[in-house]
């Protein structure tokens, strides 16, 4: 599919706003940054991530668990299609000094 960005530009896929463009980028360098405890990405099989937003205001979660879900793949390096989300209902309200995401990055499901 061929879409047309905001400025008149062409492109193949889904465009993403500066701000979107921002996120990835910031959050990209916040997973590399994060201590993994010696953790490594298995060669193959599933990932289980739990996701947790403290949010300051109610937002659409499925644009956050895809912008996160590419951050995730960018920082780690492993398709996004293996990751097995789990997620929880956002808690809202929170003051802007304390909005975040948290992720946790757990063995895979067929290892249980």
């Amino acid at each position: 599919m061929i879409r047309s960005a905001r400025d008149g530009r062409r492109f193949h896929g889904i465009a993403k706003t500066p701000e979107g463009v921002r996120f990835h980028e910031d959050a990209t360098w916040l997973i590399k940054a994060a201590p993994r405890n010696g953790w490594k990405p298995p060669a193959e099989g599933f990932i289980r991530i739990k996701l947790r937003a403290f949010l300051v205001r109610s937002i659409d979660t499925d644009n956050l668990l895809k912008a996160v879900s590419d951050a995730l793949q960018a920082a780690i390096s492993v398709d996004d299609s293996r990751f097995v989300w789990c997620t929880f209902e956002p808690k809202l309200g929170v003051r802007k000094a304390d909005a975040r995401i948290e992720l946790e990055i757990m063995d895979s499901p067929e290892h249980d």
